[in-house]
């Protein structure tokens, strides 16, 4: 990552939830390696007062219900990636999402010093890693369907004694890349998204509240445990890059929710406004230090 852009840090107000992303590519015989030295780092890092929490999270699969498919498609492809290095780890690839969140933006020292060890290290253990992305990102939209900047983000382990822990839940990260002179009436629009999909759930009259588990012979499912919109700090040749970050208790839940006329509906209005996505990998924790 360029000094310019991590530099670019120090124009944000200091409320503001800033994120670095990283995405990339190893070997599989590597990811152990690679995830238990970048757990000691961030050990470090976390001492850290301006550090909210690290994740480190592994992919597991794609949606193909983000791309409006019919309905028996659904979760095809959801464990594409779930265990396939135990067979044979030899040139399979094995991807992985890091996420450092920091509560005071305005360091671009620390930045600096954390994108250069993620990128060596990644180098170190695996010469040929590769599609190293690395970006800085702001929370625009989160949690609570509320569409203020300033809302507080929901724990991304949320608690919950009657699923799941907290690290068989699903992470969805949608990518999709906007023209930055569409940028504002974009943030409108996602934010109206969101709110849509903090608040619905299948069947709506459902005892608990929140819906019923999904599957792959119902189109029930459960709200998301949290969701948030992250749009990259700076454009790049006149696009800039937006997240659509949540996270669910299973696959079919976030699965069957975009297949609900409610979520689509909403969706639709996005549509013409994005270059290049939707891509929504499915990822599943590794570790997080907080």
């Amino acid at each position: 990552m360029s000094k310019e852009k991590i530099d670019e840090i120090t124009r944000f107000n200091l409320l503001d939830v800033i994120t670095l992303v990283y995405e990339l590519q190893l070997n599989a015989v590597c990811a152990q390696e690679f995830t238990t030295k970048l757990y000691a780092l961030a050990q470090q890092w976390v001492d850290r007062s301006c550090i909210r929490e690290i994740h480190v999270k592994q992919l597991i699969g794609l949606s193909t219900m983000v791309k409006n498919l019919p309905l028996q498609y659904k979760g095809m492809l959801a464990h594409a990636y779930d265990n396939i290095s135990l067979t044979n780890p030899t040139n399979i690839p094995a991807f992985f999402l890091v996420l450092v969140r920091f509560t005071s933006p305005g360091l671009p020292g620390l930045l600096s010093t954390i994108d250069q060890s993620i990128e060596t290290l990644a180098k170190e253990v695996c010469p040929e890693a590769r599609n190293f992305f690395g970006d800085l990102f702001t929370t625009i939209h989160a949690g609570g369907g509320s569409l203020n900047q300033d809302d507080t983000l929901k724990s991304l382990a949320v608690k919950d004694g009657k699923d799941a822990s907290p690290d068989d839940h699903i992470t969805v990260l949608n990518h999709v890349l906007v023209e930055d002179k569409n940028s504002v009436v974009f943030d409108q629009l996602v934010g109206q998204l969101l709110k849509v999909a903090q608040v619905t759930f299948q069947p709506s009259s459902s005892a608990s509240g929140d819906g019923l588990a999904g599957g792959p012979d119902n189109v029930f499912y459960r709200k998301a445990l949290s969701t948030e919109i992250l749009r990259a700090l700076t454009p790049v040749n006149g696009v800039r890059a937006y997240l659509m970050h949540g996270v669910w208790r299973t696959e079919w839940d976030h699965e069957n929710s975009h297949a609900d006329p409610r979520f689509l509906e909403a969706a639709k209005k996005l549509a013409p406004y994005v270059i290049e996505g939707p891509v929504e990998p499915f990822y599943r924790d590794v570790w997080h230090v907080s």
